[in-house]
C-alpha cells in the first residue's frame, strides 16, 4: 500500500508542466490499479457467493432427504 498521492493542483494544469504530467500520470497509474483490485475483489465475492448457496443447496437436499 502507498503512502498517498500528492494532490494535483488546477493552477498546475494550466501552465502544463512536467512535473504535473508526471502527478498526473502517477494519479491515473494509481486509478488503474485500484481499478484492477476492486474488479479482483467483486469476482471473489461473486465466486463466494456461488459456493455457499452450492454448499446450501446440498446441505438442504442432506436434510430433506
Amino acid at each position: 500500500m502507498g503512502v498517498g498521492l500528492q494532490p494535483l493542483e488546477f493552477s498546475d494544469c494550466l501552465t502544463d508542466s512536467p512535473y504535473f504530467r508526471e502527478k498526473l500520470h502517477t494519479h491515473e497509474k494509481e486509478l488503474e490499479r485500484t481499478s484492477q483490485q476492486i474488479k479482483g475483489l467483486v469476482k471473489e465475492v461473486k465466486d463466494l457467493l456461488h459456493a455457499a448457496k452450492s454448499k446450501l443447496r446440498d446441505f438442504i437436499k442432506r436434510i430433506v432427504i
